[in-house]
């Protein structure tokens, strides 16, 4: 599983829908950038602006949040799963930045660290 993970197909250094962060991932790793770091979970504003710039799925935004009847803006996936990634999120936070990389919830170091921490709670659950 290292050897797959880290030599044989690095998907943190991917990008688009190809990276950790794509598709589903994405879809319920979404509630830790909205939450922590542009505080706009009831809107999504801001976090739109980076789900275009990255680009973790085929479209925007809509794929991953549905609209609900009183025209909030609802992320579609639960959030258990922004709940076991937390940690490694709060440690890609806090690297981010004097890595050099931006601090905005997608980069590289959330990738990796979602990867890694993903691989970890692998090894924990074998």
């Amino acid at each position: 599983m290292i050897l797959c993970t880290v030599v044989f197909y690095p998907r943190y250094k991917k990008a688009a829908d190809n990276a950790t962060l794509a598709w589903d991932a994405a879809g319920y790793y979404l509630y830790l950038p909205s939450i922590f770091i542009y505080h706009d979970l009831p809107t999504l504003d801001k976090t739109n602006k980076v789900i275009e710039k990255y680009q973790p799925g085929p479209a925007n935004i809509q794929d991953f949040v549905l609209t609900s009847d009183n025209g909030h803006p609802v992320i579609k996936y639960s959030s258990g799963m922004a709940v076991a990634e937390l940690p490694f999120f709060l440690i890609a936070h806090a690297l981010a930045k004097p890595l050099g990389y931006p601090a905005d919830g997608f980069s590289m170091p959330y990738q990796a660290a979602i990867q890694f921490g993903a691989l970890l709670i692998s090894f924990l659950g074998l």
